[in-house]
């Protein structure tokens, strides 16, 4: 019996643990892409967080009925948007799935569309394709890679601002 107990003991420290690691910011490199991110809003009910994020929208985005594609009432809502010059050359639409748990939600950027004239490039599956061989951006494309990290992460700091703190990200008061 001692050496079974002694065998599971050892078998259970030699074994390499998976941790399942909650990502805060959107990141891009060669070989990996951030799914999604997790921001923690502790003490709000998921009732909150979905009333919130609704509001966020409301404020955030011209017309926001167009905006929301779909929505389960304090489940997830998923919005639908488009941003003029993103990186200095193109524009760019995304979509975007907001869900929500007790005290936390989960931000997952599901498309980004690089939209260049008439030409459009579905950014997540042909990112590795804006790296080196070393890792290392192409020069010509860091303004691309750098302009869609950003743009989800702004969104989502922006969104979590409002939710934490009620207000817009970088809104003054004075009027």
């Amino acid at each position: 019996m001692k050496r079974i107990l002694f065998a599971l003991i050892a078998f259970n420290l030699l074994l390499p643990k998976q941790v399942k690691a909650q990502e805060t910011e959107f990141n891009i490199s060669k070989d990996k892409i951030t799914n999604y991110l997790i921001s923690n809003c502790e003490g709000k009910t998921k009732q909150e967080l979905y009333k919130k994020s609704i509001d966020w929208i409301a404020i955030n985005f011209k017309n926001p009925k167009e905006v929301i594609q779909s929505q389960i009432e304090n489940e997830m809502i998923r919005i639908e948007g488009f941003t003029e010059n993103f990186n200095g050359t193109s524009n760019a639409s995304y979509l975007i799935e907001i869900s929500f748990k007790e005290g936390k939600y989960k931000f997952d950027p599901i498309s980004f569309t690089i939209i260049n004239g008439l030409n459009k490039f579905d950014f997540f599956s042909t990112y590795s394709t804006y790296f080196k061989s070393d890792g290392t951006v192409k020069e010509r494309l860091k303004d691309t890679v750098k302009g869609a990290s950003d743009l989800i992460n702004n969104l989502n700091k922006s969104l979590e601002t409002y939710i934490i703190e009620g207000k817009e990200l970088n809104k003054k008061d004075e009027w």
